[in-house]
């Protein structure tokens, strides 16, 4: 048999956590430490490439926003509808390149699908229930692993506050610090309960890093856990 016909879907890899936790700072430092010291150098959408959405995509988009709209109200989700709709484009970039990154053992986004599950609005009243509801319903698209960055709310907010990101500018435009530490401390619990639910999942792996640790220490972390998901990967011995 060939190598062709043995390749299969790359392993993906998410991280999520508040803005300013060092998502992208802990991946970038992961992809160097892997560059330099080991064979393994997983995608890094974003930095090594992105996949843009092109006309061949369209049915496949469409079959997507269907399940997840059936899926939502089959299981009583209605209310969770605007909370999934908002990750769709990101579950569209996942399928992509489990599709167009097929040969990757590793493909590593710094995020994806679950920012766009929380932090919606600062009126956003958010359950557990609600939460677990649009996990239920999003999960055969999700990541394979997720990398919780869990960063205290001051820490993370006084870093997004210092930082000089574009993106950083739109979301919580001309907020004080304390405003944005706020937020994410009623939104905390948000990602407690995403982490308990992946944790609970069969089919998805949670690894938590500590952001109170320095970011070069968190990045070698992630580094080995990629080595160790690339070797076990059917694609990482082609």
């Amino acid at each position: 048999m060939s190598k062709i016909s043995n390749v299969v879907d790359p392993c993906l890899v998410e991280l999520f956590g508040f803005p300013g936790s060092g998502k992208t700072s802990i991946a970038r430092y992961a992809v160097q430490e892997l560059r330099h010291n080991s064979s393994v150098l997983p995608f890094y959408y974003g930095k090594h490439g992105k996949l843009p959405f092109r006309t061949s995509h369209f049915p496949g988009a469409l079959a997507l926003c269907l399940r997840v709209m059936r899926g939502a109200l089959h299981g009583s989700h209605a209310r969770e509808l605007t909370r999934m709709a908002r990750a769709v484009d990101s579950l569209l970039i996942l399928g992509r390149a489990r599709l167009e990154l097929r040969g990757e053992p590793i493909v590593l986004f710094d995020q994806a699908v679950i920012q766009k599950l929380y932090l919606m609005r600062v009126q956003d009243q958010v359950t557990a229930e609600a939460i677990e509801s649009a996990l239920e319903v999003l999960e055969p698209e999700l990541s394979d692993f997720y990398v919780m960055v869990d960063t205290p709310p001051d820490v993370a907010a006084e870093r997004f506050s210092s930082r000089n990101k574009r993106s950083s500018i739109r979301p919580f435009k001309r907020w004080s610090t304390e405003d944005v530490a706020s937020l994410y401390g009623r939104q905390q619990c948000v990602l407690q309960w995403m982490a308990d639910w992946f944790e609970r999942s069969e089919v998805i792996t949670l690894i938590r890093l500590d952001g109170q640790l320095p970011i070069e220490e968190n990045g070698q972390l992630l580094a080995r856990e990629i080595e160790r998901l690339a070797t076990c990967h059917p694609n990482g011995s082609l």
